[in-house]
């Protein structure tokens, strides 16, 4: 939820960086496997631009302190119930972005607001994008909505999957907006060892390597990892 918490991925954004900064940013889709830290790149990407506290060499990736001000974020969850019926979306949406929500908030009049009052560096981060695919409310009609609200530059999208756009149910109606698909895996090996010297300066070069060979550099089992050492040092 803190930036200063957020460790690695400047490959990853340093492609967000080209995608963003443009007059209208682009779509990304952020594709990996269960645990490999999605949910975190997008508290960062949401959550970076307004913190107050970073690392000395914050922020990494994206060139010359580029941050990603005056975007508004909207955050979808499909995990979460509130999410899981269009009427109350469409109306979590609106509020996210102080809009007006009117009494019976329809396709229809949500597709009216957003053209008529939200500016171009509006993005939806959009996490555990499969919930919504089964998720039965969301018919075709919705997912053609977001379509044509990216595709005429009134928002632009970042979502998370663990599969790549073509293997998803209904991905052809949405993802025909989409310039980048984004894989995360491991971080790198400096940065892993970044996560690791910033856990504890107590940690001997044998204990280091073990724990990056152990993890495979993956950030969950790495943190555990760092979790279990500290504690026996306690």
């Amino acid at each position: 939820m803190q930036p200063y918490h957020f460790f690695g991925r400047e490959s990853i954004l340093q492609q967000i960086y080209w995608a963003w900064h443009k007059t209208v940013p682009e779509s990304i889709a952020i594709i990996g496997p269960k645990r490999s830290g999605k949910t975190s790149l997008l508290n960062y990407l949401y959550n970076i631009a307004h913190t107050t506290c970073l690392r000395p060499k914050q922020p990494q990736g994206w060139p010359d302190n580029w941050l990603p001000r005056g975007f508004n974020y909207v955050w979808m969850d499909f995990q979460d119930a509130n999410m899981s019926r269009i009427d109350t979306l469409l109306k979590d949406v609106l509020q996210q972005l102080k809009l007006e929500v009117p009494s019976s908030c329809d396709l229809a009049s949500f597709s009216r607001i957003i053209k008529q009052q939200v500016k171009p560096t509006t993005v939806i981060l959009m996490d555990n994008l499969e919930a919504g695919f089964r998720t039965a409310s969301f018919e075709v009609a919705f997912w053609e909505n977001m379509r044509f609200l990216g595709s005429h530059g009134k928002l632009s999208f970042v979502v998370t999957a663990l599969e790549p756009p073509a293997q998803l149910e209904q991905s052809s109606v949405f993802f025909s907006i989409f310039g980048h698909i984004l894989a995360l895996g491991a971080l790198t090996e400096s940065e892993a060892r970044e996560l690791l010297t910033s856990f504890s300066q107590t940690f001997s070069p044998t204990e280091i390597e073990f724990m990056l060979k152990e993890s495979g550099c993956w950030p969950e089992p790495l943190q555990k990892l760092c979790d279990t050492r500290l504690q026996q040092l306690m």
